[in-house]
């Protein structure tokens, strides 16, 4: 089997080595960025638009395309891709709209049904500022459009959740936003790889979106994720499937999206019970790195056959694995970049870790004098896996050591509530 891999960062690259490893795979196309990072995984060009993918992919005998990103999901690539004759692992841009809008996703989960936080939805400063105190506590501020992770504040007072609102629609570009109740519990992110009908469960995992250890400091696209997620057995996971997924997979019906693909539900588990915070309509980014490291099997059947609508779940033993994100100096405001990356070799030779490039570019040709420089916000996504997370964590950790780039940024926190939960 041929397979594409859409996208270019850490995400991608985990995804694109994790596929390469199947018998069933006879050749992986990646970006040049991830291509150079991964021997054995072929180059291919940027694509400005779907028609060029799918003349690329006719002419390169392609069978599947993976689309990684979300940008390319919800601007309709999968619909085009199929008109084309491709298989396509991503959801029609209908479905994708679940992430694309904010607002659009509130709305289906009211319509059918699945738990998530009261809502009102804002179209100027004005009804910000008239509905803010409808809560009870300050609110949770969303922007409804793509914000690369970025477009949500969770302020501590009034007037901040009012300048978050102001700066998204004065620069951001938002024309609506909204002002959601503040929820409390731990969160984790549960993936599901669906064929549109059924559902294959993949571990569950936390992600640390705060730039700062503590959870402190501004939204990221994510600074670091394990798996698994203490206190998520057997029986919690039935519940959310049964709570969140059979719904979501009954209102794709309803709607007659095209869902084949990838459902991420971020959940938050209060007091009162689960509550979804938001769906992405593929892989999250850094939780892809450890899931793929944890998954002890060949994830490329499960792909394929959700991919053809005709999903055939399969189990597959898991380890433990935590991904701790290296970013640049700057991030997430304005990342500095193009500096030189040292202790890459060293890291890739340690045991139990695997070094996952988000953010780098090749200059010149590593066998002569190369090397690796920082080209994005997240550089690297350092991964460890073990038999447990305490070993997982102490090897990811002793990898970060290992690499250097300047003002580089990590949180020395990744794990910690799971690795002490009595703290």
């Amino acid at each position: 089997m041929r397979i594409m891999v859409l996208g270019t960062g850490g995400r991608e690259h985990a995804l694109s080595w994790k596929i390469a490893q199947s018998p069933l795979a006879e050749g992986v196309w990646a970006s040049s960025a991830v291509a150079d990072a991964e021997p054995g995984l072929r180059p291919m060009p940027d694509f400005p638009d779907a028609a060029s993918c799918a003349a690329f992919c006719s002419a390169q005998s392609i069978d599947l395309v993976v689309i990684g990103p979300e940008a390319p999901l919800v601007a309709g690539w999968s619909d085009i891709l199929r008109a084309a004759g491709l298989a396509v692992f991503g959801p029609d841009a209908r479905g994708a709209r679940l992430e694309g809008s904010k607002i659009a996703a509130k709305e289906f989960m009211r319509k059918y049904g699945i738990p998530t936080a009261d809502f009102v939805v804002c179209r100027n400063l004005e009804e910000v500022r008239a509905h803010a105190g409808r809560f009870g506590t300050v609110p949770v501020v969303k922007y409804d459009g793509l914000a690369a992770g970025k477009g949500v504040a969770v302020p501590p007072t009034l007037d901040e959740a009012i300048a978050f609102a102001a700066e998204g629609f004065s620069r951001g570009g938002q024309t609506n936003l909204l002002l959601e109740e503040r929820l409390a519990g731990p969160e984790i992110s549960l993936l599901a790889i669906t064929d549109g009908r059924r559902v294959h469960l993949l571990p569950p995992s936390q992600d640390h979106k705060r730039l700062g250890e503590g959870d402190l400091g501004p939204n990221t696209g994510g600074m670091g994720a394990y798996t698994p997620v203490p206190g998520c057995d057997p029986a919690r996971l039935a519940e959310l499937e049964r709570i969140v997924f059979e719904p979501f997979l009954a209102g794709v019906a309803a709607e007659g999206f095209d869902y084949r693909g990838l459902i991420y539900a971020g959940l938050m588990l209060t007091e009162a019970g689960p509550s979804v915070l938001e769906f992405n309509c593929r892989f999250g980014d850094p939780e892809t790195q450890p899931l793929m490291c944890a998954l002890d099997g060949d994830i490329l059947p499960l792909l394929w056959s959700a991919a053809i609508g005709k999903l055939a779940a399969r189990g597959m033993d898991t380890l433990a694995s935590l991904c701790v994100v290296l970013a640049a100096p700057g991030y997430p405001a304005k990342p500095l970049t193009g500096d030189g990356i040292t202790g890459l070799e060293e890291a890739r030779l340690m045991s139990g870790v695997k070094v996952f490039h988000a953010g780098t570019r090749l200059e010149g040709n590593l066998n002569d004098g190369g090397r690796f420089i920082t080209r994005g916000g997240r550089v690297l996504g350092v991964t460890g896996v073990g038999e447990s997370l305490q070993e997982a964590a102490a090897a990811a950790y002793a990898a970060v050591e290992k690499i250097h780039f300047p003002g580089m940024q990590y949180r020395r926190d990744i794990g910690a509530r799971a690795l002490s939960p009595q703290e």
